[in-house]
């Protein structure tokens, strides 16, 4: 009859630990095959990221990004390599910079650019105006004078890249005006935490439970 309340504690802090271990184990897959850290390689987006500023992604598709956006994008135009750059038009957008010495245009209207670096919104290059083709971007740096994007290859559709070259998009930042961490990056952090806290107090347990229960099973009488 005594069996019953000597097992429960045990089997219990094992089940604490095998959910915490779960717990944690997920929010560490959330976390490894979801989201990278970098650092911005160029001032190309001053001031918004500094060279060197740590910078949190997290992996998207190119039909997942959204006007505004700062990606992360694999090999685009000539260059070699990963670059940060702005999403300024998406297919079927017309992109224009920069008509009597006023600002980028979008689709006709004046689109505001609050995170420009000081200078031209051109960078002091020709005025230009593009279609962007479907399933293709139109990327600007927010240091227009020390950027190369979509502006310098019109000659080939329209100077933007294709959505499937983006790899990652930007959800935190160390530089000016950064954002709260995503939700969902918070979620699996708080699993990692949580689950680990459970990992370690039901491992406690268990051992405590089964150091109890030795020496309660020592110092039953033997009958023979």
């Amino acid at each position: 009859m005594m069996t019953g309340p000597k097992r429960w504690p045990l089997w219990t802090s094992v089940g604490v630990a095998a959910a915490g271990l779960l717990a944690a184990a997920f929010g560490m897959a959330l976390v490894a095959f979801g989201y990278s850290v970098h650092q911005t390689p160029s001032q190309a987006m001053n001031p918004t990221l500094e060279r060197g500023t740590s910078i949190i992604t997290e992996k998207v598709r190119g039909d997942e990004v959204r006007r505004g956006d700062v990606v992360l994008v694999a090999d685009p135009w000539d260059l070699r390599g990963m670059v940060v750059k702005r999403v300024i038009g998406i297919g079927g957008d017309r992109v224009a910079c920069c008509p009597q010495g006023g600002g980028v245009t979008l689709n006709g209207q004046p689109l505001s650019e609050p995170y420009l670096h000081e200078g031209s919104p051109n960078g002091g290059l020709p005025e230009y105006s593009a279609v962007v083709p479907a399933g293709r971007l139109f990327l600007l740096g927010d240091h227009r004078t020390d950027s190369l994007d979509s502006r310098m290859y019109q000659a080939a559709d329209q100077g933007s890249v294709a959505a499937s070259a983006v790899r990652e998009r930007v959800v935190w930042h160390g530089g000016t005006d950064p954002e709260p961490l995503p939700g969902k990056l918070l979620g699996a952090l708080a699993a990692i935490v949580g689950g680990g806290l459970l990992l370690v107090v039901g491992t406690i347990g268990a051992i405590v439970a089964a150091v109890i229960g030795a020496r309660r099973r020592s110092r039953m009488p033997i009958t023979v």
